[in-house]
C-alpha cells in the first residue's frame, strides 16, 4: 500500500511493518499522516507480512482440509520463523522494484523483523549502514532464552495459545459455522488477550471494536498461520547474533508510557548503544491504535535529520504498570492437570439377577452364548485440575472389552502411567477451553493429541480421557455435564434428529421374565439376539415383551434388539418374518436391529454391508443401526 498521491520523483523509500495478528491497513493513520509530513521525495510503502493480511496462501477451504487429513504438520508448513519473515519481505520488495531502503519501521512483532533484516542481511543491496530503523514496541535480545526457565515457559503459553487459536479456526472451517457464530467464537478469544493490563485499557476507546472486528476476520481466515507464526517467532526461539554491530544513532525506538517493559528496555538502549528512545504519553503497547498522530511526528522529524530529535524532551507521564509479556493473554483456560486411577472388579450376573456371568458380551466370538463375562474389569479415572479459578474434577470409566479392545487392563494401566510420567515432567500448563469441549465438533480429541502427543492412545484410554475431560469441563462452567451437552449453543439438539434413551439389557440365554423386581425404569429394553437358533431368539424376544408389558409404567417402552451381526440374510429376513407372526403390533415397538447381518467371507466392504442392510431394512420396515462396522471401517483406515 503507498500513501502518496503520486509517486513521480520519488528518491527514498521507507517501509511500515505490522504486528503479529495485523495487516498493513493498520498503518492507514499514521501513513496518512506521515505523507504530509515528510517532503515529496518519500515513498510509503506497507506490507503484509508472511501468514497474514493478503499474503499469498492456498485456499481456507483447502488448508483445513489439509490439516484434518493432517497433510499439514510442522514439517511441511512454511517456515514463519522472525528471520524468514525478513527474508520474504526482502523478496517481496525486490519483486516489486524496490531498489533501496531509507527508512524501515517496524511495529511489535513487524520491529523484530525490521531488526532482523538490519542485523543480518546488511550485504543486501537494499539494506544498508545508512537504512534508519525505527521500532515500535519492539526489541529482539541478542542472547537465546531458550534454555532458561522464563524462556520455556513464554515458548510453552505462545505454543498454548497457538494450539487454541489453531483448534478454534479448524473447528471454525470444518464445522461450516454462520459468520456470527465464527465471530462470537473469536470475540471471547480477543476480549481476553486485550483484557491485559499492558494494552493499557483499550477497550474501553470508540474505535475498539472496529479494530476487533479486522482481528476477527484476520483469524477467521487466516488463523493457521497466525497460531503457526505465534509458535515459531516466539522471542526466546529467535536470537540476535551476539556478534552483529551495535544499533546506533541510526535506530530510534519508541513505546507508550503505559508499556513499562519497552520503556525500559528502550532506556537501557540509549545507555548502552546510543540508540534515540521516546515514550509515547497516554499510550501502551498498541501505539499506531492509541496515538497514531504523535507517532507519525515523531518518525517524520527522526527521518528527516541526522541530529536526536528528542534526546532532551521530558517524559510526558511518569505511570508505571508492572513488567508484562507482549503477548501474554490474561485468560484462564490454563491449567495444572493431574491424573490418579482406582481398580474395580464388578461381578456379573444375567438378566433374570440369578446366574453368575452374562452370556454373548462383546463382538464376534465374544457374542456368542457360549462365552461368559464373570467379571468386568477397569478402573476409574479421575482428572483433577488447578486453574485460575480453583480446582476441578472429572472421572472417566477405562475398561477394555474382549472381543472389542485389543489391549488388556495391564496395557491400559500402563499407558495411563505414561500420562502421568509425561504432567509429571513437563510443565503442566495446557491451554484448555470448555465450552469447545463440551461442543463436540472435535476440539477434544485435537486437545488430546497435543497434550499427550508421542503416546498412540488405546481406544478405551481415548474415551476414558474425553470423559473425564468432559465432566472436568462441566464442572468448570458449574453445570451438570448433561446439561452442559445439551445447552443451548453448544451440543444443542438438531431439528428432525432425536437423542437415544439409555437402555436396560437382556443377555442372550435369558428366556424368561426376571423373578427380581428391577427398580430402574427404561424407556428402551435392548435384547441380545443372533449367535444362538432361531427358537432361541423367538424366547428372548417373547421374554423382552412380557417384560416391557409387565407394568403400566413400562408399556409405552421400546425395544431394540442387537444381533452383532450374527445373521445371514436369509436368517434376518426370517426374524423379521417371525416378529409379525408373533405380535402384528410388534413393529411399532421396535426402535432398530443394532448389526443385523453377518459380513461377507470374502472379506469387510463397508458399502456393500450397507447395501445389503439397507435392503433388508427397506424389507422388513424395520431401522437398523451399525456399531462394529463402523469400528471395523475405521480399522481399515488405521484412524
Amino acid at each position: 500500500d503507498f500513501f502518496n498521491s503520486s509517486l513521480v520523483g520519488k528518491s527514498k523509500t521507507l517501509v511500515l511493518l505490522h504486528g503479529w495478528m495485523g495487516e498493513k491497513s493498520d498503518w492507514e493513520e499514521v501513513g496518512i499522516s506521515l505523507s504530509g509530513l515528510l517532503d515529496g521525495g518519500w515513498e510509503i510503502k506497507a506490507i503484509d507480512l508472511a501468514g497474514h493480511g493478503s499474503s499469498y496462501d492456498i485456499s481456507r477451504d483447502a488448508l483445513a482440509i489439509r490439516k484434518s487429513l493432517n497433510l499439514e504438520t510442522e514439517t511441511t508448513l512454511d517456515d514463519l520463523s522472525v528471520k524468514q519473515m525478513a527474508e520474504s519481505v526482502i523478496d517481496s520488495l525486490i519483486e516489486h522494484g524496490i531498489q533501496n531502503v531509507d527508512g524501515l519501521v517496524g511495529y511489535s512483532l513487524g520491529g523484530r523483523v525490521a531488526l532482523a533484516m538490519r542485523d543480518s542481511l546488511l550485504g543486501n543491496s537494499l539494506i544498508h549502514n545508512e537504512t534508519k530503523l525505527v521500532l515500535l514496541s519492539s526489541f529482539t535480545e541478542r542472547h537465546s532464552a531458550c534454555h532458561s526457565e522464563d524462556g520455556r515457559q513464554r515458548m510453552t503459553k505462545d505454543d498454548r495459545i497457538a494450539e487454541a487459536i489453531r483448534s478454534r479456526w479448524l473447528t471454525s472451517c470444518l464445522s461450516k459455522e454462520k459468520t456470527i457464530q465464527s465471530q462470537l467464537r473469536w470475540d471471547k478469544f480477543l476480549d481476553k488477550w486485550y483484557s491485559n493490563p499492558i494494552w493499557a485499557g483499550i477497550q474501553s476507546s470508540s474505535s475498539f471494536n472496529k479494530m476487533k472486528r479486522k482481528r476477527s476476520s484476520m483469524l477467521e481466515g487466516r488463523g493457521l498461520r497466525l497460531a503457526q507464526s505465534l509458535s515459531q517467532c516466539s522471542p526466546p526461539r529467535n536470537k540476535r547474533d551476539p556478534g552483529s554491530p551495535l544499533l546506533g544513532g541510526n535506530t530510534f525506538m519508541i513505546a507508550g508510557e503505559l508499556d513499562r517493559k519497552y520503556c525500559e528496555k528502550g532506556t537501557q538502549l540509549q545507555a548502552d548503544e546510543d540508540v534515540l528512545f521516546k515514550e509515547i504519553g497516554n499510550a501502551g503497547h498498541s501505539i499506531l491504535h492509541d496515538n497514531p498522530t504523535m507517532v507519525a511526528e515523531q518518525i517524520a522529524r527522526f527521518l528527516s535529520t541526522k541530529k536526536n530529535p528528542v534526546a532532551n524532551e521530558e517524559s510526558e507521564g511518569d505511570h508505571i504498570l508492572p513488567t508484562i509479556d507482549v503477548e501474554e493473554e490474561m485468560i484462564d483456560d490454563q491449567f495444572l492437570l493431574s491424573v490418579k486411577h482406582v481398580a474395580f472388579s464388578l461381578p456379573m450376573v444375567d438378566f433374570s439377577g440369578q446366574s453368575k456371568g452374562a452370556s454373548g458380551i462383546g463382538w464376534g466370538e465374544n457374542a456368542k452364548f457360549s462365552h461368559t463375562l464373570r467379571t468386568r474389569n477397569g478402573f476409574i479415572l479421575q482428572l483433577r485440575s488447578t486453574s485460575i479459578g480453583g480446582e476441578e474434577l472429572g472421572i472417566g470409566e477405562i475398561s477394555p472389552l474382549g472381543g472389542l479392545h485389543k489391549e488388556t487392563v495391564e496395557d491400559a494401566i500402563r499407558q495411563i502411567g505414561q500420562i502421568q510420567q509425561i504432567l509429571a515432567t513437563s510443565e503442566n500448563i495446557i491451554m484448555f477451553d470448555p465450552i469447545q469441549a463440551l461442543e463436540l465438533s472435535g476440539y477434544l480429541g485435537e486437545w488430546i493429541s497435543h497434550a499427550f502427543q508421542g503416546i498412540k492412545l488405546y481406544p478405551s484410554v481415548k474415551a476414558g480421557l474425553e470423559m473425564a475431560l468432559l465432566g472436568l469441563a462441566s464442572h468448570r462452567i458449574k453445570t451438570p455435564v448433561h446439561q452442559a451437552l445439551l445447552a443451548e449453543g453448544l451440543a444443542a439438539p438438531i431439528p428432525g434428529k432425536k437423542y437415544l434413551e439409555l437402555n436396560g439389557l437382556m443377555t442372550r440365554g435369558s428366556f424368561t421374565t426376571s423373578t427380581v423386581e428391577n427398580s430402574i425404569e427404561y424407556k428402551s429394553l435392548k435384547v441380545k439376539v443372533g449367535h444362538q437358533n432361531e427358537e432361541e431368539d423367538m424366547s428372548s424376544t417373547r421374554a423382552a415383551l412380557d417384560f416391557v408389558n409387565s407394568r403400566p409404567a413400562r408399556r409405552q417402552s421400546m425395544i431394540r434388539f442387537d444381533a452383532n451381526r450374527g445373521w445371514s440374510i436369509a436368517q434376518a429376513e426370517k426374524f423379521s418374518l417371525s416378529l409379525l407372526e408373533m405380535n402384528a403390533q410388534i413393529q411399532s415397538r421396535v426402535e432398530f436391529v443394532e448389526e443385523p447381518l453377518a459380513t461377507s467371507d470374502l472379506g469387510f466392504n463397508l458399502r456393500e454391508h450397507v447395501d445389503n442392510l439397507e435392503k433388508w431394512s427397506l424389507q422388513a420396515q424395520i431401522p437398523y443401526a451399525l456399531d462394529e462396522s463402523l469400528a471395523e471401517a475405521l480399522n481399515q483406515l488405521d484412524f
